[in-house]
């Protein structure tokens, strides 16, 4: 029972589109073959961050802005995580930067796994990642 509240949980956090910040000429030439949107963190991921209490009532909202480097074969290098911020919505009180990180969890590890089309020399690229709660309403 546990496993489906948290997969509804999940299901109600949308994920918006990744949007490249202020693209440059070497990014916009860049044709994406994968590259899977970074998933929200799961329940194991969650455990650190809300030990002995239920994941159900907690959402973190927020954006994380990767840099990373286009090697001339599409693959990618290098990527670093450039900003980040969170807030929590739902019951609790948590402390000032609680869940610094939270929203980080999948981000650099689903970028590394990113192919574009091969490109005529290395680019860098900035993707901004928004995480969001879906308006119930």
């Amino acid at each position: 029972m546990r496993s489906v509240r948290l997969f509804i949980a999940i299901a109600l956090a949308a994920l918006q589109p990744a949007t490249a910040d202020e693209p440059t000429e070497c990014q916009k030439l860049l044709v994406a073959i994968n590259t899977p949107y970074p998933g929200y963190p799961t329940p194991e991921q969650a455990k650190r961050y809300l030990p002995g209490t239920s994941y159900l009532h907690v959402f973190v909202t927020g954006v994380v802005t990767v840099e990373f480097l286009v090697t001339r074969s599409g693959s990618v290098s290098d990527a670093k995580i450039i900003e980040s911020s969170s807030r929590p919505i739902g019951r609790g009180r948590f402390p000032e930067g609680h869940f610094d990180g939270f929203l980080e969890a999948n981000v650099l590890s689903t970028i590394m796994s990113w192919e574009f089309e091969t490109i005529a020399q290395p680019c860098t690229a900035r993707w901004t990642f928004t995480y969001e709660q879906e308006d119930a309403a």
